[in-house]
């Protein structure tokens, strides 16, 4: 997943995974108290070990009523 019109930033606040980066190739540990923030649109992969407990934040922030394609860009409405 990834938003083409926003930037995102994830902050661990409980449990455990993974976020894999589909371009670097990379994998990032996630645990509780690291952020993860994603500047160049990345696509990404979430992957929960355990139960997650998340704070994200999207620059510009979400509208509420936004539909996103699977490319992760808004949908014209």
């Amino acid at each position: 997943m990834h938003y083409g019109n926003h930037l995102e930033a994830i902050y661990c606040i409980s449990g455990t995974g993974s976020i894999e980066d589909s371009q670097a190739d990379e994998v990032h540990v996630v645990r509780p108290n690291i952020i993860y923030a994603f500047e160049k649109h990345d696509a990404h992969l979430l992957c929960a070990e355990t139960e997650l407990v998340l704070a994200y934040v999207f620059v510009p922030p979400w509208g509420g009523r936004e539909v996103h394609d699977e490319t992760g860009d808004l949908m014209s409405p």
